[in-house]
């Protein structure tokens, strides 16, 4: 099989910079919907000239620098359509829960002229146990947004994230709270691997974009010709605890706000590119300074607070489409809309002949792209901060990238690049300067995933090629890095009672629901993360729970999340509510009984164990220290059974053999 490592090292030689920006950005792009169904995989793709041919790699999902190999060569341009049958020899990929990346590309006269990403998933699992996500919190909202802060944490927690927090001031500086977070990150018994940014925490500045510099301005304007030069906004900054961050070499003061300005010691860092890989999942939500929205920015924070709160409830709902806005029809800047949002939405379901605001007010949209030549405050063919202002009301979207000049500048009055998440959106980005690749949200990943790998991405992913963008300091996320396609609506009223040896559990249905899972809160583990109730996944088709196999009496906290199958553009994937948590007080009704009711031989033992003359429904073998070393669940009471533990180290243990109304434990000897 023909490997294919580090594809986007070989296709960038035949990507030519003349191809990049003489076509437009839709001519530039695959754009590719995956289709599961009973047989296999449908790859779905717009049909090119007769002269040109497909070709499609794959590797394994979220495996980044991991080879590609070859799906297929060849495949027509004429095509819309190729076929993966789970007959074939490369059937793994049409596997349930076996997700795959892949890169399509187009060759025309031996060159590469245009590329597509996607991924598939058939029936993809997420792990119900996420990241661990730092909460970097403005300390002037510690008292003001203490309940929304509280339902945060608590909306994370049980949607599988574990939750930590850290406070900085608003007149502290970049290194001083970068040192704070970097302690804290390396403290973690979980490393952290996910930061939220809530407030006006410090921003970090780095960069000498300059004619002169050691990178031109990203968006073009060089001095003589807008000035956005010196240094840029660079919550990057705050991710990469590996990479030297200097500032005694740029001497740069041609910017025409002084926030730009960049000299020796000034607290402004000199890197234009991220020295190292971030290992963070940065997202910000910083309201301050947006005085067009008549509101300061705690009551703005704790507006978006409520919102993202509602969305992880299933209150938010938005129509699966898209639309792309594309006001540089020669640049390739709307890729990142032609390339993304299929994988969210299908291909029909991308509409690219409808005005921004217009559409999007009639009605909604699950995603949106739109570009043009920019200001800090304004889009042209899109519209302004103003415009986000008017449509407080009606704007009706939930992720939305934006491009242009100027705006990818955040740190100023009215950004525009804000504005979008104070009308009804949650995440903004601004994609295309450079490419930016989310299209992992579609089976079930936080944006916040897309938003590092397109930090640290310079070959790795086709990144656009302009204007030297890729790896900036600049690339930033809009809004909550936790955030997903729209969760299922929980269960409610959940309430649990303990009789006669056993827990049940009761709910209100979930109206998105295609099923239930039920959980034990594990408070062993510190990290505080969640366990199924059986060693195999459970489900539940009712609203209703009965744990007859606890064997223990104590305080125990179930969860229950309602499942609903979702299918995107990518496949399918199991989509998790917020988990609804119930607790019990539960008394076991086992009764210890003579050890002679059973009969354990040979004691001591070379490892097989036989057990005789006691109706065993469960076994648990602990070592002298107490600890849990090895748990057996019938699927039916046995009289008679034997035990391999040939894989226990040689000493002293107890066996403890239950059903539903006694047990037995005894001392076992291994040799």
């Amino acid at each position: 099989m023909n490997r294919f490592n580090r594809i986007l090292g070989l296709i960038a030689m035949s990507f030519s910079c003349s191809a990049v920006y003489s076509q437009v950005a839709k001519s530039q792009t695959i754009p590719v919907e995956i289709k599961v169904n009973s047989d296999g995989l449908n790859f779905n793709f717009p049909s090119s000239s007769s002269t040109s041919t497909y070709n499609i790699f794959y590797r394994p999902l979220f495996k980044q620098g991991s080879t590609f190999n070859t799906l297929t060569s060849g495949v027509p341009g004429s095509s819309v359509l190729f076929e993966v049958k789970s007959s074939n020899d490369i059937n793994q990929i049409t596997k349930e829960n076996n997700p795959f990346e892949y890169i399509l590309t187009k060759t025309e006269n031996g060159s590469t002229t245009a590329l597509g990403y996607s991924l598939s998933g058939v029936k993809y699992n997420p792990p119900v146990n996420r990241k661990h996500v730092i909460l970097l919190i403005d300390s002037s909202y510690l008292l003001a947004l203490n309940t929304e802060l509280d339902q945060l944490v608590e909306d994370l927690y049980f949607m599988g994230w574990q939750v930590s927090k850290v406070f900085a001031g608003r007149n502290e500086s970049a290194e001083t709270v970068k040192e704070r977070l970097k302690k804290h990150h390396y403290s973690q018994i979980k490393t952290p691997e996910t930061l939220f940014i809530i407030g006006h925490v410090p921003v970090p500045y780095s960069g000498y974009f300059s004619s002169q510099g050691t990178k031109y301005p990203p968006d073009g304007h060089a001095e003589g010709s807008g000035n956005h030069t010196g240094a840029w906004p660079a919550d990057s900054y705050y991710g990469d605890f590996e990479g030297i961050w200097t500032d005694r070499n740029v001497t740069c003061t041609t910017g025409t706000q002084t926030r730009h300005h960049n000299i020796p010691k000034d607290g402004k860092f000199d890197q234009s590119v991220i020295p190292s890989d971030v290992v963070l999942e940065i997202g910000r939500a910083d309201f301050f300074n947006m005085a067009a929205f008549s509101n300061n920015d705690t009551v703005l924070t704790k507006q978006y607070l409520n919102r993202i709160h509602d969305w992880r409830l299933g209150k938010i709902s938005m129509e699966k489409r898209a639309l792309i806005d594309n006001n540089f029809t020669g640049l390739n800047l709307a890729s990142t809309g032609y390339q993304n949002l299929p994988c969210f939405v299908g291909l029909d379901s991308v509409f690219d002949d409808r005005d921004y605001f217009a559409a999007q007010k009639q009605g909604s949209y699950l995603w949106s792209y739109g570009c043009g030549a920019g200001s800090y405050t304004s889009c042209n063919g899109i519209g302004s901060t103003t415009d986000f202002v008017k449509a407080k009301d009606s704007f009706q979207n939930a992720f939305t990238i934006l491009a242009g000049s100027y705006f990818g500048d955040f740190d100023v009055k009215n950004s525009l690049l804000k504005a979008p998440l104070l009308t009804g959106s949650l995440n903004c980005f601004w994609g295309g300067i450079p490419k930016w690749y989310v299209h992992h949200m579609a089976l079930g990943s936080n944006i916040g995933f897309g938003a590092m790998i397109t930090m640290n991405n310079t070959t790795e992913y086709f990144n656009g090629q302009f204007n030297g963008s890729d790896r900036g300091v600049f690339i930033s996320l809009m809004g909550d890095p936790t955030t997903t396609l729209a969760p299922p609506q929980p269960v409610s009223n959940l309430a649990a009672s303990s009789s006669n040896g056993k827990v049940q559990l009761n709910w209100t249905a979930s109206p998105d629901a295609d099923f239930y899972e039920v959980y034990l809160l594990d408070t062993s583990n510190k990290a505080g993360h969640i366990k199924n109730l059986r060693k195999k996944d459970f489900k539940s088709y009712t609203t209703n729970f009965t744990d007859d196999e606890n064997w223990t009496s104590g305080k125990f906290e179930y969860l229950v999340c309602a499942v609903r199958l979702d299918t995107t553009g990518a496949g399918s994937y199991y989509n998790r509510s917020k988990l609804m948590s119930v607790k019990v007080d539960h008394v076991n009704s086992l009764r210890a009984i003579s050890d002679n009711a059973i009969k354990i031989y040979p004691n001591p033992s070379g490892g097989r164990v036989h057990l005789e003359g006691f109706p065993t429904e469960k076994i648990s073998i602990f070592n002298v220290q107490g600890q849990l070393i090895k748990e057996v669940i019938l699927q039916e009471s046995k009289l008679d059974l034997e035990l391999n533990l040939e894989h226990l180290m040689p000493g002293m243990y107890w066996i403890s053999v239950y059903n539903q109304t006694q047990m037995v434990t005894k001392p076992l000897i291994i040799e």
